[in-house]
């Protein structure tokens, strides 16, 4: 999403979202339930948008609305952390520098690499024995 995207509603007095960093959120019900509690604060629905993938809750509302906003989301029970504009948190870079992730991203690797060799193998023989079965029948090799 680019920093300088303008608000889906007309008449908005913000050229930024602002944006918020949600914790203890699990799927896209939670996301509906944190949409909901946004929209019964006043906020229409096309200008509120959280998603369940990145755990962000963007708002395209005027400044003065959002004290209002930021207590009816609170009783749905999950952290809220405002971002400041131009701050998308830890870069992906960060995150792949996370032994954890790399180690299972090589190991994801090593698995595909490794079962696409054997599906290779496997067709070679497959053929290559289905192949030799289909000239025997349409060609009489001499004895």
């Amino acid at each position: 999403m680019s920093k300088t995207s303008t608000s889906p509603t007309a008449g908005s007095d913000t050229s930024l979202p602002f944006r918020y960093r949600v914790s203890g959120m699990d799927c896209a019900r939670d996301a509906a339930e944190i949409e909901r509690a946004a929209q019964s604060a006043g906020v229409a629905p096309k200008a509120v948008k959280v998603s369940a993938a990145t755990h962000i809750m963007t708002l395209w509302v005027s400044e003065s609305q959002l004290p209002e906003i930021e207590l009816g989301v609170a009783k749905t029970g999950y952290g809220f952390e405002r971002i400041a504009p131009g701050d998308d948190g830890p870069a992906a870079s960060q995150t792949q520098k996370n032994p954890e992730y790399l180690r299972a991203l090589w190991i994801v690797i090593f698995l595909n690499v490794g079962y696409g060799i054997v599906e290779m193998i496997a067709g070679f023989f497959a053929g290559f024995f289905a192949g030799r079965q289909f000239f025997s029948l349409v060609i009489s090799f001499p004895e």
